[in-house]
């Protein structure tokens, strides 16, 4: 079967093909803890006229079978004689922009983010169990800078749906123990089958992380109470008693909201849960797959060195009239997910 990949704009519910669109090429960035961001190139005369703040919806896929990728509005156009540039972002990034000054008291991290977003984006989903005592929100910082690091302290992965709802879901431990949560975020994204080399998947860079070399920081509540429970009042310590792995050298770190020595062990499994989910890292390009998404797990199947299992941390869609439909991808896996090492493409190309 001819491979007809084409995309459905709407732009204020009103739906175009590439064809009428006058669609040039298409890039939908798409990753966790950031504002997934659509760019569109239109020929001269599209009758796609955007302004500021327009809803953009985005469906790619082969020709009459389109899939929802990415939702939206625009937020600058750019006329020039080539044609028309059109940039827009998730809704997610209108907490770039807010501000808030609050005090939580003994609330976890899914209270507090919903408190913080949903007067201002859709929900999905929000996880984190994680109990905070006491939690700081003040107006020098963005109400999307909390977000990340609440998001960062619970261990979650922090994402965007098609429809562009928020979505703080558990990352579920190791790449090891992929199931969980993360199988629950493939499943709204659509189960992806294996890339494999030799069909989907057309080049692949796969080896170990140097950003997971050297010791681990430590870390250490900033409450006395951290050594004898959250009930208990205490002296503070001049010398907080590390948890987790502890540094070669240096003093452990200190998280303002991280209190109890509960708290902090729960950071710290985060903490080290991450460290060996970025053991491997891998980059691949495959033929156009609209359903891969961050925080999904995709199967890298026949490479030389073995199969891989990759937690996407990034997906970038392509389409253009000289490239077709491209699905360039990044992510992190165990060292026991297999294929630790190893660089190939179909045709010697690179992109």
């Amino acid at each position: 079967m001819i491979s007809r990949p084409s995309a459905v704009v709407r732009l204020d519910g009103r739906a175009f093909d590439a064809r009428s669109a006058g669609l040039l090429e298409l890039r939908v960035d798409l990753g966790l803890a950031r504002h997934d961001a659509a760019t569109l190139g239109l020929a001269p005369g599209s009758p796609l006229d955007p302004s500021p703040g327009a809803r953009l919806e985005i469906a790619l896929g082969e020709a009459g079978a389109e899939e929802p990728v990415w939702s939206g509005s625009v937020i600058e156009r750019v006329d020039a004689p080539a044609g028309l540039r059109v940039e827009a972002l998730t809704p997610s990034h209108a907490l770039s922009a807010a501000r808030r000054a609050e005090v939580y008291l003994q609330q976890s991290v899914a209270q507090i983010v919903r408190d913080l977003v949903s007067d201002t984006v859709p929900i999905n989903t929000l996880e984190g169990d994680l109990a905070l005592d006491v939690y700081t929100v003040e107006p020098r910082r963005t109400v999307w800078d909390y977000v990340v690091e609440l998001a960062h302290l619970a261990d979650c992965v922090l994402s965007s749906t098609a429809d562009g709802a928020l979505r703080l879901v558990a990352s579920g431990g190791s790449a090891g123990a992929i199931g969980g949560a993360l199988g629950a975020l493939g499943a709204l994204a659509g189960e992806s089958d294996a890339l494999r080399r030799g069909a989907e998947l057309l080049s692949w860079r796969l080896g170990p992380s140097s950003a997971s070399s050297g010791p681990a920081r430590a870390l250490a509540a900033v409450g006395a109470a951290s050594e004898q429970g959250a009930t208990r009042w205490h002296w503070l310590r001049a010398r907080p008693t590390p948890v987790g792995s502890v540094p070669a050298a240096g003093s452990p770190r200190l998280v303002g909201a991280v209190r109890t020595r509960a708290a902090a062990e729960q950071v710290a499994e985060g903490m080290a849960a991450r460290r060996a989910r970025g053991e491997t890292v891998g980059e691949l390009v495959a033929v156009g797959r609209p359903s891969l998404r961050p925080g999904q797990t995709v199967r890298v199947a026949d490479l030389p060195s073995g199969d891989a299992t990759l937690r996407l941390e990034s997906v970038t869609h392509r389409l253009s009239s000289h490239a077709g439909f491209l699905t360039h991808a990044r992510g992190v896996a165990d060292a026991g997910s297999g294929a630790l090492g190893g660089v190939g493409s179909l045709s010697g190309w690179m992109p």
